[in-house]
């Protein structure tokens, strides 16, 4: 099994299908050319939509987004929420939203490499990618009261008791594809415990419920501080010089090359010219590249992205998250709840 940066081969996801990847990659003679469709003004309000509800994590990163483009651009920024059919609602707003480049949506990857694995549709299959927002690290936390106090005793605890309970966010969440992915590679026998949201999953480890899971910064690291729960390690290929410099990675100590954040990117109407979809990375990548924004998402335990990304390696880069978590579902024979 491959890491995402390196994943290929099941096909294409079904929201790079049709017209939205073939603009993509059709899309570099139309930079400089003219194009008949109708602009928005310089005053038209900038819509940035998310399917989740006030005060979660996607809808707070919107807000500190939407924000800082105000600030830069003097143009009204705005974050709708559209909750509601698994983030099917928010997508069909942004479809049904003029192609002028005013609307994207914020949205994290599960949505859009894991879901459409579960689900005979995706609501993304006619949005075109825009670029890549940024990342929020995971991180292997076991029950400080376990004893384990590494990662080679997580994986000797791990064989000394078969069955052993790790919990998740969902079933199907990015948290739970992680711990899969380990026990895939290092061939144990431990029992999935979904939960509704992190919130109950550190919950669950802190109370011994369960022995371990993949967390989230801003989730583990209060109780990682008060002894309550221990972190083992990171979930990506590099140490987060930034939100948790001290934490090795998986690979580091010992486990299989894990490059599985949380990234989180928008995207935009399928119809959306290329110039245009241009104009909305320009946007994005400067709001996050803002030290305001940077430090702000930080206690969030999320970090900007600082790749870069055109709008056609975020649609490549999406693609490979795609075929990386498809293969994970169909080793795990994962099915919709």
């Amino acid at each position: 099994m491959t890491s995402p940066t390196t994943a290929h081969g099941i096909g294409a996801p079904v929201f790079l299908r049709r017209r939205a990847l073939l603009g993509l990659l059709g899309s570099h003679a139309l930079l400089f050319g003219p194009t008949s469709r109708a602009h928005a003004s310089d005053s038209s309000p900038f819509r940035i939509v998310v399917a989740t509800a006030p005060g979660g994590v996607p809808d707070v990163m919107a807000r500190i987004i939407a924000q800082q483009i105000t600030q830069e651009t003097g143009r009204a920024a705005i974050v709708e929420n559209k909750l509601g059919a698994a983030g099917a609602l928010a997508a069909a707003t942004v479809q049904n939203a003029p192609a002028d480049g005013t609307t994207m949506m914020l949205v994290e990857g599960g949505s859009y490499a894991i879901a459409p694995h579960l689900n005979k549709t995706s609501p993304f299959e006619d949005l075109a990618p825009v670029g890549l927002a940024a990342t929020a690290p995971i991180f292997l936390c076991v029950n400080s009261q376990t004893g384990i106090g590494n990662f080679d005793q997580f994986v000797s605890y791990a064989k000394k008791n078969p069955g052993m309970a790790y919990g998740s966010s969902g079933s199907g969440s990015s948290h739970h594809l992680a711990m899969e992915y380990l026990r895939s590679a290092l061939k144990l026998d431990i029992t999935h415990v979904p939960y509704k949201g992190a919130g109950q999953a550190v919950l669950a480890v802190i109370s011994g419920e369960v022995k371990a899971a993949f967390l989230g910064q801003s989730t583990a690291a209060p109780h990682a501080a008060t002894g309550k729960l221990r972190v083992l390690g990171i979930a990506s290929v590099k140490r987060n010089t930034t939100l948790a410099p001290d934490i090795p990675t998986i690979a580091e100590v010992g486990g299989p090359a894990m490059d599985m954040p949380i990234s989180i990117g928008a995207f935009a109407h399928s119809k959306t010219s290329a110039r245009d979809l241009q104009v909305l990375n320009k946007q994005l990548g400067q709001a996050t590249a803002s030290a305001t924004v940077r430090d702000r998402l930080a206690q969030l335990g999320i970090e900007s992205s600082d790749r870069g990304m055109t709008p056609q390696q975020y649609a490549a880069m999406t693609k490979r998250e795609y075929e990386f978590y498809g293969e994970i579902v169909k080793s795990v024979k994962l099915k919709a709840e």
